[in-house]
């Protein structure tokens, strides 16, 4: 997504920024990787994965807000929420010293719109891509910011293990994204996971019997 902030688009989305911090909307509830999770029925874990140069004041999927602001650079974080059909619709990038612009998430201003509807189903840990933020400001007055949504799971997946791997032990691992499902990386990894799980079972059994 792309927008060059004239004086009058400046204006409008102050005031789009504005409104949605007016608004009172269901928020993201954070995993505490040093707790046990436990799911309702409905209920389903998101893995949050962004990348910026500025800070994000306000995140949003239709519905839900991420409730506080996200960090510059690359984080992740694993959020509960119901299971459902979301869209990506607005963030706002901050910049204490300069700016702090509303930039509604249009599926038109993206080049692979459908990366922006995820199928987050319950009781599984769901991977949502990467939300990106790029900025070029060829001069004082212009910048050009561009969002994009990549498949960046295979380091979402070593972030997980070395943060929280009991999630990946104790939820399945499945794309968000639509048209991701279908991930021959995704499929290897979970295939591998379940063959070491698998053996690691079947030694545990072996010493339970020795032991007798």
């Amino acid at each position: 997504m792309s927008g060059r902030p004239s004086h009058s688009s400046s204006v409008s989305s102050i005031l789009v920024a504005a409104l949605c911090f007016g608004c009172v909307t269901p928020e993201f509830v954070r995993i505490d990787p040093s707790r046990p999770v436990a799911l309702g029925l409905d209920e389903a874990l998101l893995v949050l994965q962004v990348d910026s140069p500025l800070p994000i004041a306000q995140l949003s999927l239709e519905g839900l807000d991420a409730g506080r602001p996200i960090e510059a650079g690359s984080t992740l974080e694993v959020v509960r929420v119901p299971a459902g059909l979301y869209r990506w619709s607005t963030f706002v990038l901050s910049d204490p010293d300069r700016w702090g612009i509303a930039y509604p998430v249009d599926p038109l201003d993206f080049i692979d719109a459908e990366r922006l509807y995820l199928d987050v189903r319950a009781g599984a840990l769901n991977y949502a891509g990467e939300l990106v933020v790029e900025i070029e400001a060829p001069s004082p007055y212009r910048r050009t910011i561009q969002v994009r949504v990549l498949n960046h799971l295979a380091g979402a997946i070593r972030r997980l293990e070395k943060e929280n791997p009991a999630l990946l032990d104790d939820f399945p691992l499945v794309h968000a994204l639509e048209r991701s499902a279908a991930d021959a990386f995704l499929e290897r990894y979970t295939s591998e996971r379940e063959r070491v799980r698998a053996r690691r079972d079947r030694s545990a059994g072996e010493a339970g019997v020795t032991d007798e």
